[in-house]
Order: C-alpha cells, then sequence, then structure tokens
C-alpha cells in the first residue's frame, strides 16, 4: 500500500490544525492531561492515529525547549519531512518496503495518521471542551523559599515550564512544575511583585531564587537569557551580586 506525499502533507498540514484544538486546558502547550482527555472522548481511528501522533510530537518537543503549541507544531513538520526523504524510488510515496523498521516512532504516528485522514477535515474531529487554567495567586507570606515557589507558581506561566506528569498532583504551597523556564517578560513580572515587598524581604527572595537555579531539582528555576538580564539587573539594584544558571530539566522518578 502506498501512502502519497499529497497525503502526507495533507495530514500533516490537518494535524497542525487540529494542535490548537488539543490545548484543553488553554495554558499554550500540549500536555499528558490534554492527550488523556482527548484519548477518553476518540470514537475513531483517525481521532486514535491523531492522539498517538499528538503525544510522540508532544514528547520530541519536550526535548527542544518544551512542548509549547509551537513546538509541537515544527515536530510534526520534521516528521512529514523525514518520512518523505524515504522515498528511494522517486515516486513520490511512501510504500511498504520503504516503512521499515528504522522508522522514528514519530514517522509511523505520521503515516498512520496519513492513511487514516485521507478523507477527513478538521470538522470531523471532536475535541472535549477547554478550560481556562488560572494561576495561583502570589503570597509574600512565609519563609523565602515559600515565597520564591509563590512567585514562580504565579508568574511562571506553564507553556514552556516542564510539567510534572498529569497524574502527579501537586499540594498547595509545593512547585506546580519540574522546571520553571522564565522569560523577559514573566522576569520584569516577579519583579514587580517583588519591589512591593520590603528590601530585607526582596534580598532573601532574590537569593532563594538563585539558589534554586544551581542544578536539575524538583521546582528548579532556568531563566533564559532575557529572563536571566532581568533577574541580575535586580539583584545589582538591591546590591547583590547574583548569576543565575539555566539548568536541564529534572528527571521525574517513579518512587
Amino acid at each position: 500500500m502506498k501512502t502519497t506525499f499529497t497525503h502526507i502533507d495533507r495530514a500533516a498540514k490537518l494535524a497542525k490544525t487540529l494542535v490548537d484544538k488539543s490545548d484543553i486546558n488553554t495554558d499554550g502547550a500540549i500536555r499528558q492531561g490534554d492527550i488523556g482527555k482527548i484519548r477518553k472522548e476518540s470514537s475513531t481511528k483517525a481521532m486514535d492515529d491523531y492522539a498517538g501522533l499528538l503525544d510522540q510530537a508532544r514528547r520530541t518537543a519536550a526535548k527542544s525547549g518544551g512542548s509549547t503549541i509551537g513546538n509541537v507544531k515544527k515536530a510534526m513538520d520534521t516528521a512529514a519531512k523525514k518520512l518523505k526523504a524515504r522515498d528511494k524510488d522517486g515516486n513520490k510515496a511512501i510504500d511498504d518496503q520503504e516503512a521499515v523498521k528504522s522508522m522514528t516512532v514519530l514517522e509511523s504516528r505520521m503515516l498512520e495518521f496519513s492513511k487514516s485522514s485521507k478523507r477527513k477535515s478538521a470538522s470531523s474531529f471532536d475535541f472535549p471542551e477547554k478550560y481556562q487554567a488560572k494561576p495561583p495567586k502570589f503570597s509574600w507570606k512565609g519563609s523565602a523559599s515559600e515565597v520564591a515557589v509563590s512567585l514562580l507558581n504565579a508568574y511562571s506561566k506553564p507553556a514552556n515550564d516542564n510539567m510534572f506528569p498529569s497524574w502527579v498532583s501537586s499540594n498547595p504551597g509545593e512547585p506546580r512544575a519540574l522546571r520553571f523556564v522564565v522569560n523577559g517578560t514573566e522576569a520584569k513580572s516577579m519583579v514587580a511583585a517583588l519591589k512591593k515587598l520590603y528590601v530585607s524581604r526582596q534580598k532573601s527572595v532574590m537569593t532563594e531564587l538563585v539558589a534554586r537555579s544551581e542544578g536539575s531539582s524538583y521546582g528548579c528555576l532556568s531563566p533564559t537569557n532575557a529572563g536571566k538580564k532581568v533577574l541580575e539587573d535586580y539583584a545589582k539594584d538591591l546590591g547583590l551580586d547574583l548569576e543565575f544558571g539555566q539548568p536541564a530539566a529534572p528527571h521525574f522518578h517513579v518512587s
């Protein structure tokens, strides 16, 4: 059986359109929880295949800066490109001989979706109702560590953060992310919130924040270059000489 380039290109375009509908909690990224909800309500093979493609694209994107909607779409484009590169006889199609075992899981998912979505459009796919996930409010109460966690929970938007698996829930006051990736805009919001506190309090919280950037541990802070500059400039204004690290995301271990 042959799957033409036309079918692959059309499937990739359709899948990217569906990604926008797949962010069920509207946080700007594709999570395990989003995919779980989609699979739960799936009633067609095409939707099952799409969910499989989406999950693998999410996993790929997570290794390349986070499972944001944009990164997931890029992963799908890459899958389609690599899949078409397997055409060895130049007939602009992938046949059974070219669909070899060395194919990546993401390529295989794209191939399956290309087959099952041939006669489908975006309106053929039904998605769960979206909802707005509201961040917790910032609280200045508690120790410097508690205030730092509250600050990150409130102002680091989840889209770029590395989140815990959907079946893991954090308690109030605990980090809601494995790693907080703070960009320039988010860092400015954090600074604005901190400036309302006593200077001594600001200093202690900043010292706690930089400590959270020293290694890959649960709830660590890894600012982007822009976020790093905002935080370090603010530290200088406070008379502190702080250098923020940019640790990788920690691995989540099941006990």
